[in-house]
Parts: C-alpha cells; structure tokens; sequence
C-alpha cells in the first residue's frame, strides 16, 4: 500500500479521539531559540523559555513553568482531524524538506529532538494508529515517536470552560522529556536507542538497558494479530513456524484470557502477545519481545500478506496510572515493524481509582 492509497484511509472523526496533534520538539540546550529557526527554516508554532511561566502547549488555560528551553513546530494550528495519521504526515512531510537541518541539530551537544504526538481519549479508551510507510519516515529521520494520551473522561465539560484547577487536576500530564545522549563506537545517539549489530545481519540490540519503569502506566503489552480468514489458526503456526501465545477459532464459545467472560469470536485469529512473557510497564520492552520472535518469519509473514483473505497488525494495550502519560517507540522499533510491512496501533485505557 503506497502513501496515496493510505491518504483515502484517514478517518478525520476517529471516534474515539477528542483531538490530537503531531509536533516536533526541540530542546536547543544554551542555544537560543531563534537558533533553531535559522537551521530548519521554520517558524516555531510555540516557545517555552526555562522558569518562566507561560500558558501550556494544549493551549487550554493552564500555565506551565518548564524546566528546559522548548522550541516546538507542530500540527494544531493548521490541521482539523482526529486522526493522528494525518497529523504525522502532514509533519513528516514539513520535516523532510528540513532534513539537513535536522542532522546539524542533531549534531550539536545537549541539543535534544523528539516527535510527540499528543492524544486526547473521549471516552477512556481507543488511541492513535501509525502506517508502515510513517514508521519508516520516523526511522529514516532518526526520531523517536513519543504519545501523550489524556484521558478527559467526565472533566472534558469543566476543560472546556477552563477550570484551572480542574485542569492542573485531570490532564496536566508530564512534558516528554527525550533520553540523553551517549556515545556509541564514534557517533551520538540517544540513549536506549537500537543499533543494527556488527555482523550486519540486521539483529539490534540495546546500547544501554531500557530505563526502568514507566510511572504514568499501570501495565502493558504487544502483540502481533493475524486474521488468517477462512483459513485455520493451525495453517498460520505452520507457515510461519512460530509457536502463538493464543489461538481463536472463530464461531467456537470459548474464555476470553484478559476478560475473564465467555464469548464467541466472530473471526479466526493467529496471536503472540507479551502480556504473559513480559512483566514490565515499559511497552518497549512487549515491542521487542513480539518482534524478536517474528523477524526470523519475515519470509513467510510476506507470503501470508500475499494472501488477500489475511489480514494483520501489531497492536499493544497501555493501561494508564494516572489519566496521562503515553507510550514511546524507538526509530528502531518503528524500522522493524516497517520492515515487516506491519501497521501499529494502541489501545490506551484509564480506568480511574479503583474504588470508581
């Protein structure tokens, strides 16, 4: 599927999202922000100067006092749409006639870069989606993808009337702070980043641990979902050689694993999901755990994307702690599931106290 077949496949009212936005942001170090405009070339949507408050970037009537110097360029202003996708591209392609500027940032000591995409839930559920062709772009220009979810729940009415200490109650969610630099045989790159290995046989691994857990999230996984249509679970475990960690047979009554409730699948399903391998809050620790054990199929995954009765695509489950927060993906990650030819989405969820 190329990048004009996709542009027919936005859903502009994606229903379970309040309104979303896709923002490059730049941490210019002792560098002046009017620094980072000469270099890319373009105006800056928002600047937050460190200890001095001003209002926060969801421009919803709280003020915010940075700890850093920010510079951010993004989608909010120019764009209608709940679909994230369509924000990711539109930045995407501001960036990419930007590039050379992007490397000379990049190049630049205590200078940091980071793509966020900011989400908001309508309903405490549902989350953004990125295409296989987004993911490459992000990987090519070297940017991690961070998302910002918030959760609006029954304050959106008290939002929209700009209740500051609602506000700062409900959706003051933290500003993403990017993972600082280390040095890796000769060449900066951002810490916890995969790197190809030396033998050159396209296996990554991770210069330096993931860094401990994610506090804004209650827990997480990854997936991989093949629908294999009237073909059976069993045909898909033989093609690919790949053991599942579950397998659906669609019009068989059977126990719902995360529910707990009997139901009857509709469709047949081929699945291998970290929930149960991984006991971490960190998704990029699920991502690569589901990736690992898919990339040496790679072959046979094509051939069963061949087949138009399958479908398929990674999904993972992020349960927020506390109404904020969002998952992040290393280029890396997003290089593999491109690769692969996989779409991503993720279905973020608060539930509240638990009392409630």
């Amino acid at each position: 599927m190329n990048r004009n077949d996709m542009a027919s496949e936005y859903i502009d009212d994606y229903p379970t999202c309040e309104r979303t936005d896709a923002a490059l942001w730049v941490f210019p170090g002792n560098k002046p922000h009017d620094w980072v405009d000469q270099v890319l070339g373009l105006a800056p949507s928002q600047v937050l100067h460190r200890g001095v408050a001003s209002i926060g970037p969801r421009h919803i009537g709280y003020q915010v006092t940075p700890p850093l110097d920010a510079w951010c360029y993004s989608s909010r202003d120019f764009l209608d749409s709940r679909d994230s996708r369509r924000h990711v591209d539109w930045l995407l392609d501001a960036l990419e006639q930007v590039r050379a500027g992007i490397e000379e940032l990049r190049c630049h000591d205590g200078v940091r870069l980071a793509v966020v995409c900011d989400w908001w839930s309508a309903h405490g559920h549902g989350g953004p989606a990125l295409w296989p062709a987004q993911m490459e772009r992000l990987a090519e220009l070297e940017l991690e993808l961070s998302f910002d979810i918030v959760f609006c729940g029954t304050e959106k009415a008290t939002l929209i009337l700009g209740d500051e200490d609602a506000v700062d109650e409900a959706v003051s969610a933290r500003r993403y702070q990017p993972m600082p630099f280390v040095e890796v045989a000769g060449r900066r790159q951002q810490r916890g980043c995969a790197v190809e290995s030396a033998e050159g046989h396209g296996n990554v691994h991770h210069v330096v641990p993931y860094l401990g857990e994610n506090a804004d999230c209650e827990r997480a996984a990854a997936r991989i979902l093949i629908y294999p249509g009237a073909h059976t679970p069993d045909w898909v475990t033989e093609t690919l050689q790949v053991e599942p960690t579950q397998t659906v047979r669609g019009g068989v009554p059977q126990l719902n694993p995360r529910s707990g409730i009997m139901h009857t699948p509709p469709l047949n399903l081929w699945e291998v999901d970290s929930e149960e391998a991984v006991d971490s809050r960190e998704l990029r620790r699920h991502l690569d755990w589901v990736l690992d054990r898919i990339e040496p199929a790679s072959r046979a995954l094509r051939q069963l994307q061949a087949n138009p009765e399958v479908e398929m695509r990674m999904g993972s489950s992020w349960w927020s702690a506390s109404g904020k927060g969002g998952p992040t993906l290393w280029p890396t990650q997003m290089r593999r599931m491109a690769r692969l030819g996989l779409s991503w989405s993720v279905d973020a969820m608060f539930f509240g106290d638990e009392e409630s």
